[in-house]
């Protein structure tokens, strides 16, 4: 239950709903977790977008990818990116 937690904040849809959804750093380290039923080049843009946003959280991606066990892969997708 607890990873189950990781992640999630309360959005607004365009309907002006509040919703619960994972954040950028949870989702890409989920796409990471099912890499091989994930398109490479859906997780390369998803990164590639991910590191020229403002507010990127490094420190909160690199936590979570040690939490849901994706260190390795999340470590050379950074390197080459950033």
């Amino acid at each position: 239950m607890e990873l189950y937690e990781l992640g999630v904040v309360e959005i607004k849809t365009p309907a002006g709903n509040t919703v619960r959804a994972y954040n950028m750093e949870r989702t890409l380290c989920d796409i990471l977790r099912k890499h091989n039923k994930t398109d490479l080049q859906i997780i390369t843009d998803a990164f590639k977008s991910y590191v020229r946003r403002k507010d990127k959280n490094i420190s909160m991606l690199r936590e979570y990818g040690k939490k849901l066990k994706v260190e390795g892969k999340l470590q050379t997708y950074l390197e080459v990116l950033l």
